[in-house]
């Protein structure tokens, strides 16, 4: 392996933190409500999947190639990302 495509994987692990938190911001302050897309679960689903899978492939990456650093931040990156599935499809207590 050469020392390029090592750093990369070490950090793997910081980028899918950028890439959860980026695309929950997207998500939370995007005006998708004014978009009409037929039908609608299927942009959900497209939208949730490219979000997810690319964290993933990150944070797995991650755990495979990094060093120390990068798989703590991985590990962070898998906990932010139950987070943030459990907040997007759990509703509130109060509603």
């Amino acid at each position: 392996m050469n020392a390029k495509f090592q750093k990369r994987g070490s950090l793997s692990g910081l980028f899918s933190i950028v890439w959860l938190a980026g695309g929950y911001l997207f998500l939370i302050h995007a005006p998708l409500r004014n978009l009409e897309f037929k039908p609608a679960w299927l942009f959900i689903l497209t939208v949730l999947a490219v979000w997810i899978g690319v964290s993933l492939i990150f944070a797995i990456s991650a755990f495979r190639r990094g060093n120390l650093a990068g798989r703590v931040c991985a590990m962070i990156a898998l906990i932010l990302l139950a987070l943030f599935a459990l907040q997007l499809f759990v509703p509130p207590a109060g509603r």
